[in-house]
């Protein structure tokens, strides 16, 4: 309940309901002595411990809330960066006569270096020539056209090449706002059971930060 956006709907009507509980009213009417005795002994110090925490929960959810959206808005620009980087490749495929197929979409994204070449080389000596045919043949205006459009999509790859490196420092900026969420220092509880059950989770996420951001790092940078 407390993560899925409706903390505000639990929390404050569990602390009304936990501060009705122990009003004077409450207390004298149909309680025990010796439940009565431990009300009024403890009841305030039981309220105060559940605001306290409830306040502390709250903080944490806040930044957690704050770090899920920041993934979202990450994972939108990389979704949307990904279609429309397919799209251009096949267009940039089907000009340069080579087959705009998943296959040799894989090959120009592939991180062998060899792989690349060889597919770049190929669709680099298609257009060569068949803008070495327009020269040829005197057809001026369509060789125009062609290195104009041969202009426009490689222009067109260097702002894809400068997206993707503000996706990459987008992410490198999530990675290190997420590991000081989860620092020893940005324990937000108070009672030790409290910390030491955070302390727990968050060493379990300080690791699996690390390992994302190794595999992060390999990948892509």
């Amino acid at each position: 309940m407390v993560s899925a956006g409706t903390y505000s709907a639990f929390a404050e009507p569990f602390k009304s309901f936990l501060a009705t509980s122990f009003a004077v009213p409450v207390i004298k009417s149909g309680l025990s002595r010796a439940d009565r005795k431990f009300a009024e002994e403890h009841g305030l110090k039981i309220y105060q411990d559940a605001e306290r925490f409830l306040t502390e929960l709250e903080r944490e959810l806040q930044q957690v809330s704050q770090l899920d959206h920041e993934l979202a808005a990450i994972q939108r620009a990389i979704d949307t960066y990904r279609r429309d980087l397919e799209k251009h490749l096949r267009d940039t495929l089907l000009h340069a006569n080579i087959a705009s197929s998943k296959e040799n979409i894989s090959r120009v994204l592939s991180k062998d270096d060899g792989v690349r070449q060889k597919l770049i080389a190929a669709a680099a000596g298609n257009i060569s020539l068949k803008a070495g045919t327009y020269l040829n043949d005197g057809n001026n205006t369509e060789l125009i056209r062609f290195v104009l459009k041969t202009s426009e999509l490689l222009d067109a790859m260097q702002s894809y090449k400068d997206g993707f490196n503000q996706i990459t420092s987008a992410m490198l900026t999530y990675y290190e706002r997420f590991e000081r969420s989860v620092a020893a220092e940005q324990n937000p509880f108070t009672e030790k059971a409290d910390k030491e059950a955070w302390e727990n989770h968050a060493r379990k996420a300080r690791e699996y930060l690390k390992q994302s951001k190794e595999s992060f790092n390999k990948a892509y940078l």
